[in-house]
């Protein structure tokens, strides 16, 4: 990570730069539907099995695979004998609501399948009304659910569970045998033997534990040594449909450097009075601020305790190079005639864009709260800025405690 300081009032401070800097836990998402009952989205507790959260009926009966895309964060499902008997359904999942979307018919009944890092979807085929496949690999086409047999696997199969780990080697399990498979041929190598027979269901979490489950008066999940074939229990619920498991990859969080009211120190701010409290985003080379929704971004009290809406309105410009122009308390001053000097609206600029966002006062005030209510010359906290880039990704500022980029100095009584 990269980092600059700069005295800012006779004070250090520390910021860091536009870089990935933090990873949200992942998530385990299962669903139910075993034995062609309708289906769920749930989240559960990867520790204990517990259910944390209902999310949702996908509207589809017996879907079992599931699986995020790495590339589009999307989260796919088969719904088996969907289309027809051994012609199931590959379909979209809202990990929002649960909501199922065909993509179209796939052929074949899959109990499991799992995406490679360049977003290319493997299942493993048990059954195919086309013909296609038997107790094979088979990848699946994104746009059609069209399937395209890998090769000859030559294993016969059941409660087939499939998942590759973050070194690209793909896993089957057959009820208690695990199996090495090639990706580019479809052929199986006998690994080992597991303690215990489980569901169609593999997963890898980030640290390439691999997780499965069994069903019985409830569902139990477990995990497994690929090691020495050993299965342990880590707990359950009562849900004994369960029929598919996926975690959804961790989401590297972007930190980005703020000014609020660029050019201004300290940041007068006036709890009586209407209009915009503008907050400059800077640009760097490691992050375009154009890939932002602007509509995301929100300012908030250090502990995101309280946020305004959205901006009222944004803007891009070259405003200024963070490394050098943060905090500063003037632009820079351009002589646009024989001694006749003139204030610009920017500083040292550095070829990149920044984003401008204009903030409602009056929400503001609402968000800075008792700090209103007290006598002049207060100081407030540090603000902060979160919201997302269009292709989903969290973006965050790191408070510095300074009047000049992100306090507040209240001038009216």
């Amino acid at each position: 990570m990269r980092f600059f300081s700069s005295f800012l009032g006779g004070s250090l401070f520390l910021l860091t730069l536009a870089l990935p800097l933090c990873a949200q836990a992942e998530t385990l998402y299962a669903v139910d539907g075993a034995s062609n009952n309708p289906s769920s989205l749930y989240i559960l507790d990867a520790t204990d099995g517990s259910v944390v959260q209902t999310i949702g009926a996908i509207g589809f009966n017996h879907v079992v695979a599931i699986a995020f895309d790495p590339t589009t964060g999307t989260l796919y499902g088969h719904a088996n004998d969907f289309c027809d008997f051994h012609d199931g359904g590959l379909i979209t999942i809202d990990p929002a609501t649960g909501a199922g979307t065909l993509v179209g018919c796939t052929g074949c009944q899959i109990p499991d399948f799992s995406f490679d890092s360049t977003g290319t979807l493997f299942g493993w085929a048990e059954f195919c009304a086309s013909g296609v496949a038997a107790d094979d690999l088979v990848t699946i086409d994104l746009n059609s659910g069209a399937v395209s047999k890998v090769g000859e696997a030559s294993t016969n199969t059941l409660q087939t569970g499939l998942a590759f780990d973050s070194a690209e080697s793909l896993f089957m399990k057959s009820e208690s045998e695990l199996y090495d498979v090639d990706p580019a041929t479809g052929a199986t190598t006998f690994l080992i033997n597991l303690s215990e027979s489980t569901q169609n269901m593999l997963a890898f979490d980030a640290s390439d534990v691999l997780y499965t489950g069994t069903r019985g008066t409830g569902f139990t999940l477990q995990t497994v040594d690929i090691n020495t074939g050993a299965v342990t229990d880590l707990g359950g619920n009562d849900n004994d449909r369960i029929a598919g498991l996926a975690f959804q990859p961790a989401v590297t969080a972007i930190e980005v450097a703020i000014d609020i009211k660029f050019c201004s120190d300290p940041n007068a701010f006036n709890c009586k009075k209407k209009g915009v409290l503008p907050v400059t985003i800077f640009g760097t080379d490691d992050f375009d601020v154009s890939d932002i929704d602007p509509s995301s971004l929100r300012l908030c009290l250090e502990d995101l305790s309280a946020c305004t809406n959205g901006p009222t309105d944004w803007s891009l410009a070259d405003r200024g190079d963070p490394l050098s122009d943060i905090g500063a308390a003037m632009c820079a001053v351009v002589e646009i005639d024989d001694g006749v000097f003139e204030e610009q609206d920017y500083l040292t600029q550095d070829g990149l864009l920044d984003l401008d966002a204009a903030f409602d006062a009056k929400e503001i005030q609402d968000v800075l709260g008792d700090f209103c209510g007290a006598g002049k010359d207060v100081v407030s906290g540090a603000l902060v800025i979160i919201g997302s880039t269009e292709d989903g990704a969290d973006i965050f500022s790191v408070p510095v405690d300074s009047l000049g980029v992100d306090q507040l100095l209240k001038v009216n009584r």
